[in-house]
């Protein structure tokens, strides 16, 4: 198991290096300067350290709320409409709240319910998974959008800010009080990045230690076994999109508190999927995470700098991204495709024993708790 496991890892290092190189090469072809754009992105743990700490906290919690969905079977791909809707939400307690409450306490209330905010939205594509059988990877999707106009609306109505000429697009800046602290006077960085840390550590334990995360585990190694062991596989999968859903609106939470400080339109810049393209980069694992976010953070940084000072376009960032996935997604294909053979080959030399006889729980319907493959039917 061990060697399988550094293996994998080898394997997953290897697809990194490869993509970072066709990366160069498309700098090359493109007459960009790579010399200078590596330069930048070794001032991430020098001079610009406090930019790559500024993007290491939200990429890891959207990382972190990818892998859960993921692990767990659930394809939570509306994670930018629930940072959405996370932000809006804290952006909402922080402004209503704020003047008659405690700074300390409206922060609280604020963050809970950016928590809030997501979770219900990822809630919502997950009933409608259980109930009607509509697959949450469309569901999730299509909210994605619609939860960016909402923000727009609110943005740019009952939250705007006046001005001379008329409502703007975001709201007023909030009171210093209520922001996230700062690492360091002036840092863009926040405390966030220690609560990324404290939900990583977190997540690892609730699966390596806890009853659900063992549920879990089993869960997403045999979705099949899961089912004959009696393991709830509707509250497995629905744990997993409210969890999902919770921490990409404390992502949310922490753009609109800690970094812009105020709610305004279109304030996400995609940290959803960049958070899925973590999770994928890391193959899932718990410790693979914080190192996918942090090669992710400094490319952030660099193609931040390398736009001012080198003219090289922003989009560049997310070519070299794109190769990255596409690399590290050709030994994850070869795994899944050697998984599922030993699947096909362990159900055809033995037949399955005979599912134990359970009475439909009161809490999801009967068609889906009796799914033999233990996945939510559709």
């Amino acid at each position: 198991m061990r060697a399988e496991r550094l293996r994998a890892v080898v394997w997953r290092l290897l697809a990194v290096a490869v993509g970072l190189a066709l990366s160069a090469g498309v700098m090359a072809l493109t007459g960009n300067d790579i010399t200078g754009f590596v330069g930048a992105i070794a001032d991430g743990f020098g001079s610009n350290l406090d930019s790559t700490l500024r993007w290491f906290a939200p990429l890891l919690l959207a990382g972190v709320a990818g892998a859960i969905a993921f692990r767990d079977g659930a394809l939570n791909l509306g994670l930018d409409g629930q940072i959405f809707i996370g932000g809006a939400a804290s952006a909402t307690v922080a402004i209503v709240v704020g003047p008659s409450l405690p700074p300390a306490v409206v922060l609280v209330f604020a963050v809970a319910a950016g928590i809030v905010g997501g979770a219900l939205v990822a809630g919502f594509a997950g009933l409608l998974r259980l109930w009607f059988g509509t697959p949450e990877v469309i569901t999730t999707l299509v909210l994605n959008p619609l939860c960016a106009l909402f923000v727009t609306w609110l943005a740019g109505g009952p939250l705007a800010a006046e001005s001379a000429g008329g409502n703007t697009e975001s709201s007023a800046i909030l009171p210093p009080a209520l922001w996230l602290p700062s690492l360091a006077p002036g840092s863009l960085a926040s405390v966030a990045v220690y609560l990324a840390v404290g939900v990583l550590v977190a997540t690892g334990v609730y699966y390596a230690w806890t009853t659900w995360g063992f549920e879990s585990r089993v869960f997403g190694a045999s979705p099949q076994f899961a089912f004959y062991a009696g393991i709830p596989n509707v509250r497995v999968y629905f744990r997993a999109m409210l969890a999902s859903g919770g921490i990409a609106g404390l992502v949310g939470a922490g753009e609109v508190l800690g970094v812009q400080h105020r709610l305004a339109k279109g304030f996400n810049p995609g940290l959803g999927f960049d958070g899925i393209a973590v999770a994928l980069v890391a193959g899932l694992s718990i410790v693979g995470l914080a190192f996918s976010a942090l090669l992710f953070a400094l490319l952030r940084q660099a193609g931040e700098v390398a736009q001012i000072t080198l003219g090289i376009p922003a989009e560049l960032v997310d070519v070299m991204i794109a190769l990255i996935i596409l690399t590290t997604s050709v030994p994850a294909a070869v795994f899944w495709h050697r998984r599922s053979r030993r699947r096909r080959e362990s159900r055809s030399s033995a037949a399955p024993p005979t599912p134990p006889s359970r009475q439909p729980q009161e809490d999801a319907p009967a068609h889906v708790l009796d799914s033999p493959q233990g996945q939510p039917s559709v």
